[in-house]
């Protein structure tokens, strides 16, 4: 069953139906889940496009769980390969990227570096850096977990909240199939062996 009282993507927190957002600053924390969410229609500068997105989960050291939606390419601007290379503290060259898989980050601990909008009315992640001992001694409320839209199994579609399921349901393009999902995000299939 998904939680009933979901964060907001971009990272708000929802408290008793409340919601308020994370102070900006840089929190320990532990990647908890990826998440692909599968094609998804973004309009940016009145453009509409189709795009593969996927959800970064975050645990904090407090038990508070987060999302943090990206697109779903390491491409040289890529916030995502942006965040990947924060945490790894390097740059990462063409071979590096061909090589990475996105479940080799799943379960590590980072830190978290929070920032507000400029009308302060979220909260997103900016960058992420190697774990301190804080994220280090992080302990766990679930086991890390990895779902794919399109799985028919629908693996850990129950880790997952109301808002996360209803983006993975909308989809109206699947453009690629589990196979597909292994060659372009790095979720490895040997994390769906239980």
């Amino acid at each position: 069953m998904a939680q009933s009282t979901a964060q907001n993507i971009d990272m708000d927190i929802t408290i008793n139906n409340a919601r308020t957002l994370r102070e900006e600053g840089t929190y320990p924390a532990v990647i908890t889940g990826i998440v692909d969410i599968g094609p998804q229609e973004i309009v940016y500068l009145g453009t509409t496009s189709i795009i593969d997105r996927v959800v970064l989960v975050f645990q904090y050291e407090d038990g508070s769980t987060s999302y943090e939606e990206f697109s779903k390419t390491m491409g040289p601007k890529a916030k995502l390969r942006k965040l990947v290379q924060g945490y790894l503290d390097r740059s990462l060259k063409k071979e590096d990227v061909e090589n990475f898989k996105l479940s080799s980050i799943n379960g590590k601990p980072v830190q978290v570096k929070i920032r507000h909008n400029e009308k302060g009315t979220w909260a997103n992640v900016d960058d992420m850096l190697p774990a301190n001992d804080k994220a280090n001694s992080i302990k766990l409320e679930n086991e890390p977990f990895i779902a794919v839209y399109n799985d028919p199994q629908k693996r850990n579609f129950d880790k997952l909240p109301d808002f996360i399921l209803n983006k993975m349901m909308g989809i109206t393009n699947s453009s690629s199939d589990l196979d597909g999902i292994e060659d372009n995000s790095g979720i490895e299939a040997v994390a769906w062996d239980n």
